[in-house]
Parts: structure tokens; C-alpha cells; sequence
């Protein structure tokens, strides 16, 4: 019969590598943070039925534009961003939480649509559509 022993970690901020997607564990916190296209896909069904979204309008988004996503969080905006600008054009979202700014950048990998290269220059990250 194998023994095994259990060692209790300290309390600390944790990432989680799963199969499926990648889990921050904060400090004191039972649930995770994982990366989820949140509202952006209710967006681009919107847009694809004809409806308008407001961050589009007020950016005048088209295709083969350059985007600059100061504000990444989520990428919720650089998606739809991504979607309306098309093959042809480039999203680049700047995140400067570097927790936050991974977990995204993995997710960006599973949600197929985007590859995120990730680098870092100056203190802050970056996550690139193609």
C-alpha cells in the first residue's frame, strides 16, 4: 500500500494548467478566474443578424483596420474588434495585469479564432490577433 503525504501550501495567488483552460486561484478566493468570450459572442450574433454594437459604431470599425485595445480585461472588445476588421486588418490588445494578461492570452489560444503571440516589452503584455 503506497503512503502518500499531504503538505498544506500557504495561502498564495495560484494558476491552474488544466486540459481545458488555464484557473487563477487569488489569495483567499474558493472560486477560479478563467478566461470566457463573455458577451462578445452575444455581439458578433448581433452584428451577424444585423444589429448595431455601440463600441463598433463609436469606432468605426471596417475591415483591414489596425485596432490598439488599450484596456484588454477579457478581450471582449478586441473580439468583436477582431471579427469586424477581418483577415485583412490587425487587433492588438495591451493588458497590465500580467495574471489576467495570461489567462487571456491562453484562452484566446482555445477560442480557435484568434492566435495570441505574447511578448513582453515595457512592463506590460501583449496579445495579438492574426
Amino acid at each position: 500500500m503506497k503512503r502518500f503525504r499531504v503538505f498544506r501550501a500557504p495561502l498564495q495567488t495560484v494558476i491552474v494548467v488544466g486540459k481545458d483552460r488555464v484557473e487563477l486561484f487569488e489569495k483567499g478566493s474558493t472560486l477560479p478566474f478563467f478566461f470566457h468570450p463573455n458577451s462578445a459572442m452575444f455581439r458578433i450574433k448581433r452584428l451577424l443578424s444585423g444589429e448595431n454594437d455601440p463600441f463598433a459604431d463609436a469606432a468605426q470599425l471596417t475591415e483591414g483596420m489596425t485596432i490598439l485595445d488599450c484596456t484588454l480585461g477579457l478581450a471582449s472588445d478586441a473580439i468583436v474588434a477582431s471579427f469586424l476588421v477581418g483577415k485583412g486588418g490587425h487587433v492588438t490588445g495591451l493588458e497590465g495585469h500580467k495574471y489576467l494578461a495570461y489567462i487571456v492570452q491562453e484562452g484566446l489560444k482555445v477560442l480557435g479564432s484568434w492566435s495570441a503571440n505574447y511578448e513582453r516589452s515595457d512592463g506590460k503584455n501583449y496579445c495579438h490577433s492574426k
